[in-house]
């Protein structure tokens, strides 16, 4: 297999090349992610809000390994091959070791206390058995959900992003096979109803991280001995948590205040929970595009900055941030208009329906901010300044976004519009201040890799 040479990556058409594999390998694993929420739509509305709940905590908990895979990728999107081989072979043992025994910690603490963990999310009495059952399934799928992830960077940071894809897709059919198994036929090997769905979910990422292990070690033999024997120091140990931490505390801040609101919506009521799964659910088709070009955009001037071309990688970012702001207005719309057909594929519920109508109509302004704030951090942190992008998350996360709408639910009749509201002014503070630090420059003083 040739490799793509990583000196190539600032090619003008390389981003669209770049881009369509990783924007369905994103859209696959959102969709790996949320399927199970989405084939439960038609078995019971209850399933969904009990599955969309245990995936919220999840979700949160697995944002733990990007401490370390964010930390390694910030030095692998850097890296050239020819110069840093040795240093790239470190990196890689550390994130497949780190992600791997981090996994099995989650689990482990996932499996013992999965029902005081769902009681800490105002989990409705009625849906704690069907969630405690989906959570300590999923959380052992985490160990080779950490394979995945760890593997996967190390291939994008090689411009490797087709098997990536492939690999996806094959996860995803499987997953839906084996959904479609246990929903609607007598079949029950996997298990029946929620139970059988977290089984298939756990048995397809098992034969996804055998898969991409086998790649890995095929066509990466330069490499090999980085997994077999591996060399772990203290040194890059340090190097990997003053990048990551700080760099995936933006993204667990985040979905921390996602998990403590969605424990305030559920003392609204399982109608309104399921509103919020569905909304939410809809509305990552627009986050894997913007993902997706984040990602691009980072694996294009990470060997800018590299070789110290900072004014060009600033230049090709804010051509980068035009584009998501015309792709994002342009779907959120689409989205919008065609909401309620949408909708109707999932459950016949009316109040549900108006509900998430209203919702997607108010994420034309939402996402659009998003979308651009996920450029912009992945910009930041691939130039190696970590920390402005988490502070600022962590202020506007708890002393704006939590205590608004804990009052919001509390204290008025606003209920989920008054949440979508400070969801929206939140998006909005932060994207002034990203692209004040962003257009400033200071970035452009941080060395992270030396020639």
């Amino acid at each position: 297999m040739n490799l793509v040479n990583n000196d190539t990556v600032t090619r003008p058409l390389t981003f669209k090349v770049l881009l369509i594999p990783i924007l369905i390998e994103q859209f696959f694993a959102l969709l790996l992610s949320n399927i199970d929420v989405l084939m439960l739509s038609n078995y019971s509305d209850d399933a969904v809000a009990a599955v969309g709940i245990s995936a919220q905590l999840l979700n949160l908990a697995f944002m733990l390994v990007g401490i370390i895979t964010i930390g390694c990728s910030i030095q692998l999107f850097q890296m050239n091959e020819h110069l840093h081989r040795e240093t790239i072979a470190q990196v890689i043992s550390h994130i497949v070791y780190f992600t791997l025994f981090t996994a099995i910690v989650i689990a482990g603490v996932f499996y013992v206390f999965a029902t005081p963990l769902l009681q800490l999310m105002q989990t409705p009495s009625s849906l704690m058995d069907i969630a405690n059952s989906y959570t300590r399934i999923v959380a052992i799928s985490f160990i080779f959900q950490a394979v995945i992830s760890s593997i996967g960077v190390v291939l994008r940071s090689f411009a490797i992003v087709r098997f990536v894809m492939y690999l996806s897709i094959t996860i995803n059919v499987c997953n839906i096979v084996g959904n479609y198994i246990v929903l609607n036929t007598s079949f029950s090997i996997f298990g029946t109803g929620v139970t059988g769905i977290a089984t298939v979910t756990l048995l397809v990422r098992m034969l996804g991280s055998i898969c991409i292990l086998l790649f890995f070690v095929k066509y990466f033999q330069q490499y090999r001995k980085a997994l077999f024997q591996p060399n772990l120091s203290r040194k890059m140990t340090r190097r990997i948590l003053s990048l990551g931490f700080p760099s995936a505390f933006e993204n667990i801040s985040y979905n921390v205040s996602q998990t403590v609101i969605t424990a305030f919506i559920a003392s609204l009521g399982t109608l309104i929970v399921t509103t919020k799964v569905y909304a939410s659910t809809i509305s990552l088709v627009v986050f894997a595009v913007a993902a997706s070009m984040s990602t691009v955009n980072q694996m294009i001037i990470g060997k800018l900055i590299g070789r110290g071309e900072k004014v060009d990688a600033s230049r090709y970012t804010n051509s980068v941030l035009k584009w998501s702001f015309v792709t994002t207005i342009a779907m959120t719309l689409l989205l919008a208009l065609s909401s309620k057909s949408i909708i109707s594929i999932f459950t016949d519920n009316n109040a549900i329906i108006t509900l998430v109508q209203q919702l997607l109509w108010l994420n034309i302004l939402l996402e659009t901010a998003r979308a651009l704030n996920e450029i912009l951090v992945g910009a930041i942190n691939v130039a190696g300044e970590v920390k402005y992008p988490t502070y600022l998350n962590i202020v506007t996360t708890f002393l704006l976004v939590i205590p608004s709408c804990f009052l919001i639910v509390k204290y008025t009749s606003f209920g989920i519009y008054g949440i979508w509201f400070i969801f929206i002014v939140d998006e909005y503070l932060r994207l002034l201040l990203l692209a004040a630090y962003w257009l400033k420059g200071k970035w452009q003083r941080i060395t992270i890799i030396q020639s």
